[in-house]
């Protein structure tokens, strides 16, 4: 049923344009009394990192569902269709519980461990292991950047840390999440765009479509 895969693709891409657009909003917004910009230079790091984090979870959930129609059978609006090592006769539902097995919860954002669990289901693990494979690098330094903004831990932060000095060449006074994402992008990270939130909705649009073609 390929619109369904379709509607899973359009939804993910309509999240993010939303996201941005909220961002973009915010970030120029300007007080019609005041003439001011609506929020300070901090508040925009912050609010830089809420646009990352609905970005984010917009792309768990976007591999969640597409991993769960693949499982099912279904093809892509190109044709495609997934090689299954596993045939099972269910609907979308019962693939996500399926694929959720006793745990609470199943995370999609480690790309190796997304990598590893479509090796288990699909032959290869296409199409997601070479869609996460090109964008590696990326998927693992946001990763870390989640953790930071989600979790008020200091060894989430110090892994962060070490990864920006590896990634961008040096740690900057006053390192935060926010203040990364509205830096310009290093060609280690496959910079594109004016900044790193920029590269990252680049790079998950790439990878949705190399997903659902």
């Amino acid at each position: 049923m390929p619109r369904r895969l379709a509607n899973v693709h359009q939804a993910f891409w309509d999240e993010l344009a939303e996201a941005l657009d909220f961002f973009n909003r915010g970030f120029a917004g300007i007080d019609r009394t005041t003439g001011r910009h609506v929020f300070t230079n901090q508040q925009k790091l912050v609010l830089a990192e809420a646009t990352f984090l609905l970005c984010c979870v917009a792309w768990e959930r976007f591999l969640e569902y597409s991993f769960a129609c693949y499982i099912t059978g279904e093809r892509a609006r190109s044709g495609y269709r997934t090689r299954r090592i596993r045939r099972m006769d269910m609907s979308v539902a019962e693939a996500r519980r399926i694929v959720l097995g006793d745990n609470k919860f199943v995370g999609w954002v480690d790309a190796k461990i997304v990598g590893s669990r479509a090796k288990k289901w699909f032959e290869d693990g296409e199409p997601f292991s070479t869609a996460l494979a090109g964008g590696s690098n990326l998927l693992n330094y946001l990763q870390l950047m989640r953790n930071v903004i989600a979790h008020d831990s200091g060894s989430a932060f110090e892994s962060f840390k070490n990864a920006t000095r590896i990634s961008f060449g040096s740690v900057p006074a006053g390192l935060s999440a926010g203040g990364q994402l509205v830096t310009p992008c290093p060609a280690s990270l496959g910079g594109v765009g004016a900044n790193l939130l920029d590269t990252a909705v680049a790079y998950y649009r790439l990878m949705s479509d190399q997903i659902v073609p």
